[in-house]
């Protein structure tokens, strides 16, 4: 448990004495939480998807001990994510005595520095979205990317994803709630909710980057004639995990964050083109023995999230003729 700590302060350094933590927990004693009552922490939908698919409740769905969070907060240290699945919280910028202190305590499995203290840089935001021009086909611009996949079979078949929650992991939704392809998923309903798990008061969900809102249009928008995408008849939850201004473990821990809150929510399927390799700093990089599917946060909550249940679908990155030549976290 020391150790662990020791060897991220040090190399820090003296000149870097706050960042951000996760902090594992031994146990989820005094959770307040049973087995037996799983209405308490998971949505209806979603225990009915455990039991159509003869999924026991186990250790991973019980939340974290608030006993244990509790405790630490009440020495000034602030707490601003939780993992169930991987049984801890991450903290706000702490000091190296507050990191100690959480070190010392008995319920505590593991102190892991995720993010140094560094300044804060503004995030540009891109250019709105433009709305393209129509193509005389069915799917508009949208055919190729249909056909290429044979999407188009079943589609005649009825599988649109009518009845299915997509949860989408991404960088940011921009303009999403204003475009005009998008407009017929909130007069429908069919966006079932929005969490922002990096800065849940900030205005980067649908001001920020844009790369979710790519992502859901080619399988959420339905304008024939102009783009009818792979999936759109599905529901979907919009789910921000990636700071983009700059790439830290942390955003790992916001990624299982939001895998579990789509589990909870009742999704049937994760939808997420992220992955993980190399850092702003080096010393979090990630080597090529670390994908074995066990070690990283990412990777672990993924295989979690499938086991729960739900389809996990992730990018395998485009890094193959980057430094970085294999396929990256959470694959």
């Amino acid at each position: 448990m020391g150790f662990l700590f020791l060897l991220f302060y040090s190399l820090l350094g003296n000149s870097q004495p706050t960042g951000r933590y996760f902090v594992r927990f031994a146990d989820k004693h005094n959770s307040g939480f049973s087995l037996d009552d799983p209405l308490k922490f998971l949505s209806l939908r979603a225990i009915e998807r455990r039991i159509k698919q003869n999924i026991d409740f186990d250790f991973y769905d019980l939340p974290v001990s608030e006993y244990y969070v509790n405790i630490i907060k009440s020495e000034g240290i602030p707490v601003t994510n939780k993992s169930k699945w991987l049984n801890g919280i991450v903290t706000g910028d702490i000091s190296s005595t507050q990191a100690e202190w959480i070190n010392q305590q008995s319920f505590v499995h593991e102190i892991k520095l995720i993010k140094p203290s560094i300044p804060e840089f503004k995030q540009q935001v891109p250019p709105a979205i433009q709305e393209e021009d129509t193509l005389n086909t069915y799917y508009g611009l949208g055919q190729r990317q249909i056909t290429i996949n044979h999407g188009e079979f079943l589609h005649e078949l009825g599988y649109l994803g009518n009845g299915m929650q997509i949860a989408v992991i991404d960088a940011g939704f921009s303009n999403v709630d204003t475009l005009r392809p998008f407009r017929e998923l909130w007069e429908r309903g069919r966006i079932l909710g929005t969490r922002d798990f990096v800065d849940p008061s900030s205005d980067l969900l649908f001001r920020g980057h844009g790369h979710g809102t790519l992502v859901l249009s080619i399988m959420a928008v339905n304008i024939p004639g102009v783009f009818v995408g792979t999936a759109p008849g599905a529901s979907y939850w919009l789910l921000r995990s990636e700071d983009t201004g700059s790439e830290y473990p942390i955003e790992e821990y916001f990624w299982a964050e939001a895998a579990e809150f789509a589990d909870s929510a009742g999704a049937d399927i994760i939808n997420s083109s992220l992955g993980y390799s190399t850092f702003t700093d080096s010393i979090f990089n990630h080597t090529y023995q670390d994908m074995n599917g066990n070690t990283t946060a990412v990777t672990t909550a993924a295989d979690i999230a499938s086991s729960k249940g739900m389809l996990v679908v992730v990018s395998a990155g485009n890094l193959g003729d980057d430094p970085w030549k294999y396929i990256f976290f959470s694959c």
